[in-house]
């Protein structure tokens, strides 16, 4: 009786250890993959690659609608369907919004309907792009940036980490019949790290706004704008070095006509 005791307390034990040892490695299993991650022959990826109308893009083909698949690539780099979805994720796009061949969209972003977004952008985490928003192509979203109605960004933008846009110039909470006040980024400009863009600009071609600034008048082109409110303290060639006087870039050599007010062109 007492050996039959001690056997199965060993086992008890023994059984016990095993658990805990199963749960230590699916523990350091799961805590080496930061959801939502696709896999696919060994790589896996954050991020989508998608073509026109919010279908998959693969091989030059639209194979499945976002709702319904997401891709990876394998060693080769040729793009391939994977079947393991989160729905929880892909519903944060709407059927109704377009992206353009190229783009990547990475975790945690929201797309919303009738977005228009161009080819070979980047949307970065947690961007949220508001209905009716026009991107252009080859623009830069970075991470936490809101883009809301009546935002048009031009093509080759970038746009810094938590940048806000607005839209309402005069809110109020209680106001159910607020208009949308538009604004405009212009090809090429540049908007720093934090920065605030008050709705009814326009920010000019390649002008570029520093980072935390808060920008309540329109920026003309290649203008270099900081502060609260920004203020031009300079301007900004094309390659996004600083101007001389005369508006020659060291850096490149080019010249570039500066201009202090009238219309961005």
């Amino acid at each position: 009786m007492l050996f039959s005791r001690l056997n199965q307390r060993k086992l008890l034990g023994l059984v016990t250890i095993g658990i805990v040892l199963l749960t230590v490695i699916a523990f350091v299993q799961a805590a080496d993959v930061d959801p939502p991650i696709w896999q696919n022959q060994g790589q896996s990826v954050s991020s989508l690659v998608v073509g026109g109308s919010n279908l998959l893009y693969s091989q030059g083909k639209d194979e499945t609608s976002l709702a319904k698949a997401v891709l990876s690539t394998n060693e080769t780099g040729t793009w391939t369907n994977y079947t393991g979805l989160l729905n929880t994720w892909t519903d944060s796009f709407s059927d109704a919004s377009k992206i353009g061949e190229g783009t990547k969209v990475w975790i945690n972003a929201q797309i919303r309907e009738n977005a228009e977004i161009g080819s070979e952008c980047i949307i970065s985490k947690d961007v949220y792009i508001d209905h009716a928003v026009k991107i252009g192509n080859r623009c830069k979203i970075q991470n936490s940036v809101s883009v809301y109605n009546g935002v048009t960004i031009q093509d080759e933008v970038f746009v810094g980490p938590n940048v806000a846009f607005t839209n309402d110039k005069v809110p109020r909470a209680f106001n159910a019949e607020w208009e949308v006040t538009p604004t405009l980024v212009q090809r090429g400009a540049s908007i720093g790290a934090n920065a605030t863009v008050v709705c009814g600009v326009v920010i000019g071609h390649y002008a570029m706004v520093a980072a935390g600034s808060v920008v309540t008048k329109s920026v003309p082109s290649h203008a270099l704008v900081m502060g609260n409110p920004a203020k031009i303290v300079g301007y900004v060639c094309k390659c996004g070095h600083r101007l001389n006087d005369h508006g020659l870039c060291k850096a490149c050599g080019k010249t570039t006509e500066l201009r202090t007010s009238g219309e961005n062109q």
